[in-house]
């Protein structure tokens, strides 16, 4: 996962273990915000992750998809 900041400074973020499932997804957002990462506006992925689609609805629900 990567996240870039308004300054342009890409933050990287790596779990393993993951699966593509809805737990997994929050799980892993929630560790993100432990780290810091808030403001999330835009959150792009392959189309075949739905179970990103429904975490990304519950830890961020003011970013788009």
């Amino acid at each position: 996962t990567i996240a870039i900041n308004e300054d342009d400074y890409a933050g990287v973020g790596y779990s393993r273990g993951i699966k593509e499932d809805k737990t997994s997804w929050v799980a892993f957002f929630k560790w993100l915000k432990g780290r810091g990462l808030d403001g999330v506006k835009l959150v792009v992925s392959g189309k075949n992750a739905w179970g990103m689609l429904k975490a990304v609805e519950e830890a961020y629900p003011e970013a788009k998809y």
